[in-house]
């Protein structure tokens, strides 16, 4: 794939990143990077045709970062607005609350909260990451890497070096164990999900009353059932809808289990129906594809970057979330901003570690504290049938009694509940990177230019 070579003068010094897979992780940070002024070569093992087709939501921190990149134009034509949620109860059906997000709530968040679909996303990306000038080797697997020689090996034997390797592989990342030196903590196998992505042509739902009700697209659906969270909407060009549960699972291991797979029914996935509501057994039922994998919790590592600051791992690889998280794709895309705007200020390559550092106490607090929440939040949701379930129920159905954003009080428990979404939603890493930059920028600079202390731009035109 050939290099653009429009000029690029935002470092003094141009390193060369080799950044490890091509998701969405690999795509974002292969973009900043390059935009930052640097040679970048992204290499994945697929042949880069993205199957994936379950949906994304994109909440206002991360669709303000898209239209940072100058994404505005393809979410546009790919995504489309959702203001309100609907929470019921899976086993019975019965509703437990609706919250509705004014024009004068999303007006204050400056960005809406999107619906779009994996593929869309990882093209826009792909794309603009192309436009850039990224390089890409695809059919290749990397099955070692030194962090010494600061170098990767593919399964060709072939050897590729770099200034600095971002481990961007993803939940199961290889790259992790360079970095953590496999000292870290293992998987919890006690902690076990799955999850089942579902796609539903509208048509087969039209017939149906209660399964219509559904179809209007700005709204999402969650159903928090015995043992799983559940929830769905309208993809773009109101023709299909989309479903994910996310399961607990104490079921057979079997090989292949962590790879995506169609092959698998509900039931061997433990997934029963008596536990859904009638209404959404004949919602699953209609489905035309179902995709499942089957993930056991990961923990954040101690460390984002390794001993000697050459390799440094972003997106999943760094902070392993469910990919059904509400946040985890927001925090994909900080990652890459991170990374972009701090490395856009390299003046030498003797700055790499203290960039690396930067990068590590940015962001390595924030996604810990982060996947503790989602952790727990996804805990609370699928709740078993009992005292804590009926808890759970009535806490959430007292903070939406008014059903509004805009007119929601201050009260504890409302803080309880959403005082962290708001929180996430509100999240700027180019406002972290800056108050980064105010306390230590100096120090890193003191022996150049002091005559460019702002952190640069990197928005994409």
């Amino acid at each position: 794939m050939p290099t653009d070579t429009k000029s690029r003068d935002n470092s003094k010094v141009q390193l060369k990143f080799i950044v490890a897979g091509a998701g969405i992780s690999g795509l974002a940070v292969a973009a900043t990077l390059r935009k930052a002024g640097h040679d970048v070569l992204v290499v994945e093992k697929s042949n880069g045709k993205i199957r994936s087709k379950g949906g994304i939501q994109s909440p206002p921190n991360m669709t303000k970062l898209l239209h940072k990149w100058g994404l505005g134009p393809n979410l546009k034509e790919r995504a489309h607005k959702c203001d309100r949620f609907f929470f019921s109860n899976g086993g019975t059906g019965d509703l437990i609350g609706c919250m509705n997000m004014g024009e004068g709530f999303l007006g204050d968040l400056s960005a809406d909260f999107l619906f779009l679909q994996h593929r869309d996303l990882y093209n826009m990306l792909y794309q603009l990451a192309v436009k850039e000038g990224v390089e890409f080797r695809f059919n290749s697997t990397i099955v070692d890497a030194d962090n010494v020689a600061v170098s990767v090996t593919l399964d060709s034997e072939e050897v590729l070096y770099a200034d600095v390797i971002i481990g961007a592989d993803g939940f199961d990342s290889l790259l992790r164990q360079v970095v953590t030196d496999s000292g870290d903590e293992p998987p919890d196998v006690t902690d076990t999900h799955v999850i089942a992505t579902f796609l539903i042509p509208v048509h087969l739902m039209e017939d149906d009353e209660d399964l219509r009700m559904l179809l209007n697209a700005r709204n999402w659906h969650i159903w928090l059932g015995n043992g799983y969270v559940m929830n769905a909407n309208m993809l773009v060009g109101e023709k299909d809808f989309t479903v994910t549960i996310i399961h607990h699972y104490d079921g057979p291991r079997y090989p292949g289990d962590l790879n995506w797979t169609e092959e698998r029914t509900l039931e061997s996935l433990g997934i029963h129906m008596k536990n859904f509501d009638p209404i959404l057994q004949r919602l699953l039922k209609l489905a035309t594809s179902v995709s499942s994998r089957i993930y056991v919790r990961r923990p954040v590592p101690e460390d984002f970057v390794c001993a000697n600051s050459r390799v440094v791992l972003v997106g999943e690889s760094a902070h392993p979330m469910l990919p059904a998280s509400n946040h985890g794709v927001a925090l994909i895309l900080e990652d890459a901003q991170t990374l972009g705007l701090l490395f856009s200020r390299i003046r030498n390559r003797d700055q790499i570690p203290q960039l690396l550092t930067a990068y590590e106490e940015i962001r390595h607090p924030y996604t810990a504290e982060v996947w503790l929440y989602d952790h727990e939040q996804r805990r609370g949701m699928k709740a078993p049938l009992g005292p804590e379930q009926q808890m759970r129920d009535a806490i959430l159905s007292q903070t939406m009694a008014s059903g509004h954003w805009d007119h929601m009080d201050d009260s504890p428990v409302f803080r309880q509940v959403w005082g962290n979404e708001l929180r996430l939603w509100t999240y700027d890493p180019t406002d972290k990177v800056e108050d980064w930059w105010g306390q230590y920028g100096s120090f890193i600079m003191r022996r150049h230019d002091r005559s460019s202390m702002e952190v640069t731009d990197i928005s994409f035109s």
